[in-house]
């Protein structure tokens, strides 16, 4: 750990040294329990064989290049595994990579907008209800 950055991982998951260890549920400000699903199921795709882990340096190149675009944005090490409003961009990466069908887009937008809430009226946040309509869409009830 290098200023709470768990490294080398690749995708936020899995050891780049040991590639039959994973650290499911590390990133944070997500739809948690959504993306530990996701995870696991990323992982059975290289673990069972269906799917092979890129090489070493591929995996330590797409590390330091994610940690060089979060460093142009403003973000340290510190920030390394923080999602927040991009976590939907993660969930889709880790659903392309490994060829598995993707989470809703219903639920990260869903979590970004109980966030904003969260910021706007850290008080009442919790009194708002929502109705799922579809994999895209919710109405606040």
């Amino acid at each position: 750990v290098d200023s709470n950055m768990v490294t080398p991982l690749w995708k936020h998951l899995v050891s780049i040294k040991n590639p039959t260890l994973a650290l499911v549920g590390l990133p944070f400000y997500v739809c948690a329990f959504s993306m530990f699903d996701l995870q696991v199921r990323f992982l059975l795709q290289y673990w069972s064989g269906k799917k092979d882990f890129p090489s070493k340096a591929n995996m330590l190149k797409e590390e330091a290049e994610e940690l060089e675009n979060r460093k142009k944005e403003g973000l340290g090490k510190k920030h390394f595994h923080m999602m927040g409003f991009k976590q939907g961009h993660y969930y889709d990466d880790l659903a392309n990579t490994a060829g598995i069908t993707p989470l809703p887009p219903v639920l990260t937008k869903l979590h970004n907008e109980s966030s904003t809430r969260f910021l706007d009226d850290l008080v009442h946040y919790r009194e708002s209800r929502y109705k799922i309509i579809d994999d895209y869409n919710f109405i606040q009830l």
